[in-house]
């Protein structure tokens, strides 16, 4: 579930184009395997509903996950179709931006919470970034995100 205080704010290339508006919802990710060379947990986003007044985020298919066991370090990535009222739903890709500053708490095998402080919804080769700050946190079965953010239309 995301944590109380996370938000959705529409922005262009950085600049805000839209009012900053609460964000609600759920993930839930499954482990796949331990990689030992890059001593990393990897795992499969296998659902994700965020929601605000104006938009609305879904799982469009599963994506690559993982925590690090040398270092409290997490990353995220997941396709979503992303919706806002009155338009039409867009795939889009969750991706860290700056830079991938995602921590987590707990065991790297199964984290209790998720800080994601810094990613965007990305479309990939065709059109400009879209910027998303979010956090994740906790499911209370696995992980949880926190989400702060910044969203272009």
């Amino acid at each position: 579930m995301l944590e109380a205080g996370s938000t959705i704010t529409p922005s262009y290339y950085g600049s805000p184009t839209g009012p900053t508006e609460p964000l609600t919802g759920t993930f839930s990710w499954t482990y796949v395997a331990y990689d030992a060379y890059w001593t990393t947990v990897n795992f499969n986003t296998t659902a994700l509903n965020f929601h605000s007044p104006s938009y609305t985020l879904t799982l469009a298919s599963p994506d690559s996950d993982g925590t690090s066991t040398s270092g409290p370090w997490a990353a995220f990535e997941a396709n979503v179709n992303a919706g806002r009222r009155g338009r039409c739903l867009r795939r889009y890709i969750f991706v860290p931006w700056p830079a991938n500053d995602g921590t987590f708490e707990g065991d790297p095998f199964m984290p209790s919470r998720l800080i994601f402080l810094h990613e965007r919804l990305d479309p990939g080769p065709r059109g400009p970034d879209q910027a998303f700050t979010r956090r994740l946190v906790p499911e209370p079965s696995a992980a949880a995100l926190i989400l702060l953010g910044l969203l272009s239309w």
